[in-house]
């Protein structure tokens, strides 16, 4: 049985990442949308205030998927607003499922987000992988959220990460076994 991809992305990186990791392992794409489009302004107030996200409708039961990929920005140490909404929506369908984000990069960073996904969905995940946008960046650039947070990772940026993605699909195709 294949994966689903699960992705919601607000600047395009991580939907860029996403068709990646289709194109590798041949598997649908599901993309979660809000109702209305976010403004960057919107990341810090859900991030203080804890709001939850509106999301557009998507039909999941249409995807005969055991093993499910959530690919989501991290903000603020978190997974994005959106994804958060989805995943307490769907916690129960959500049996088997690894997590993997284009995100600033912070030490300590995946074993908060392996700690607030296995809160919600009460399991951990196989697996949590982050491709930090900040290796990708100058030294005078790194760990400055004006340099990161803007940052257009490219088809070509991808390539640095090439060795990561591949790891993460081989632990896919074990768990598909």
């Amino acid at each position: 049985m294949k994966p689903l991809i699960i992705c919601y992305s607000h600047s395009g990186n991580n939907e860029r990442l996403a068709s990646s990791i289709k194109n590798s392992l041949g598997c649908d794409i599901l993309t979660i949308n809000e109702k209305k489009k976010r403004k960057t302004i919107s990341i810090l107030i859900d991030y203080i205030f804890s709001r939850s996200s509106k999301l557009s409708y998507y039909q999941i039961d249409k995807y005969k998927s055991e093993i499910f990929i959530l690919i989501t920005p991290v903000w603020g140490g978190r997974i994005a607003s959106p994804m958060r909404a989805f995943v307490e929506r769907e916690k129960n369908n959500i049996k088997k499922y690894l997590v993997i984000t284009l995100c600033n990069g912070l030490p300590g960073q995946k074993e908060k987000i392996n700690e607030e996904m296995s809160s919600i969905i009460q399991r951990e995940p196989i697996s949590v992988i982050e491709l930090w946008i900040n290796r990708l960046l100058p030294e005078e650039k790194r760990n400055k959220v004006k340099h990161t947070f803007n940052y257009k990772v490219s088809e070509n940026d991808l390539k640095q990460f090439e060795e990561e993605i591949k790891e993460f699909i081989g632990i896919i195709n074990n768990t598909c076994v």
